[in-house]
């Protein structure tokens, strides 16, 4: 969600504080393969929704579905989405 530019000197250096290690919020990576021939945009739908009516997901950052890549033997589709607590990965799955 968000990028820091450290310089490796700063590493060697100096203390470094992590400043997110007491925020849970984490995000997930879902892989989706479905086969070819498939309705690709219906799939995305779905699976949105899916993510919509999940509890354990934040509804901010909105959960992304997306095209990835043409596998083997189907389309793969990746959904991004946030969890509010490491608590929750895998239930949320």
């Amino acid at each position: 969600k968000r990028e820091l530019i450290v310089p490796n000197k700063e590493f060697i250096t100096s203390r470094v504080l992590n400043w997110t290690l007491s925020d849970s919020m984490n995000r997930l990576l879902l892989s989706i393969g479905i086969a070819y021939g498939s309705d690709a945009g219906e799939a995305m739908r779905l699976i949105a929704q899916a993510a919509d009516e999940n509890e354990y997901l934040l509804k901010d950052p909105k959960p992304v579905v997306s095209f990835e890549a043409f596998g083997d033997s189907a389309l793969l589709l990746e959904l991004r989405c946030y969890l509010g607590s490491f608590d929750f990965r895998l239930t949320a799955k």
